[in-house]
């Protein structure tokens, strides 16, 4: 992941409960977003109202 002093990679993962956010992050690396993305399914996947949503953004180099 990225501090916010960086520009976020380009890999993004909301989680979301009933519409509202609890966790995200961004990643340069396709293969670390899609491991995250598993395992946010595994671990949280069963909150009331859960989506895991991944996006990527367009390259830009």
């Amino acid at each position: 992941m990225h501090s916010n002093l960086e520009e976020p990679g380009r890999f993004h993962l909301l989680l979301a409960s009933d519409g509202r956010t609890v966790q995200h992050g961004w990643w340069n690396s396709e293969r670390t977003a899609l491991r995250k993305f598993s395992i946010w399914v595994g671990e949280r996947g069963t909150m009331p109202g859960a989506s895991v949503s991944p996006t990527s953004r367009a390259a830009t180099r």
